[in-house]
């Protein structure tokens, strides 16, 4: 993948991220009446699309993995994590699947690729304790379901800002085929 392709690709899927960011905020404070439905829609599309690019720009920042079936596994897993971003509002599904499924590609890259994937993961994994810490501590108000969206929101605004660090990590780190030319 060339240096622009590469920072096309995190541009886009940074700006995905930023609209899960801008949900996240908006959860945090605004209380939602008959107005959810748009919002959430913003959420689902920037969740889908900046998974779907961030797993991708794993994929093709480790090529020349040193464990290629850890590798394919680790991929596998994150396309189910991809999958589970359709549910939006199931946090801990999608949050812990791509989560996982980006650690395993992690341990299976060379170490020059290992960080900026890492970190990808890491964005899922903290998210996800984040959420918990929040649901835990009663940040906010809880809505009609018992549920706290302050704390939801808090766990994707870490999330997306973490992936955002990483994809910018992305742009900067030299691949091995682009090592050996």
């Amino acid at each position: 993948m060339t240096m622009g392709t590469r920072r096309m690709l995190a541009s886009f899927a940074g700006l995905a991220w930023l609209a899960v960011a801008w949900y996240g905020y908006r959860s945090t404070t605004v209380e939602d009446g008959d107005g959810w439905e748009g919002p959430y829609l913003v959420l689902t599309i920037g969740l889908i699309i900046g998974a779907v690019l961030s797993v991708m720009a794993a994929a093709w920042l480790t090529q020349q993995s040193g464990r290629p079936r850890l590798r394919t596994a680790g991929l596998i897993v994150s396309g189910l994590g991809v999958v589970a971003t359709l549910v939006a509002w199931a946090l801990p599904l999608w949050m812990t699947v791509l989560g996982i499924g980006l650690a395993m590609v992690a341990i299976a890259s060379a170490p020059r690729q290992r960080n900026v994937v890492a970190l990808l993961a890491a964005g899922q994994l903290i998210g996800l304790v984040a959420l918990f810490v929040g649901i835990a501590v009663e940040v906010g108000e809880p809505d009609s379901y018992g549920d706290y969206p302050a704390a939801a929101g808090i766990a994707l605004i870490v999330t997306a800002a973490l992936t955002i660090v990483a994809l910018v990590g992305l742009t900067r780190t030299t691949t091995a085929a682009e090592l050996s030319a």
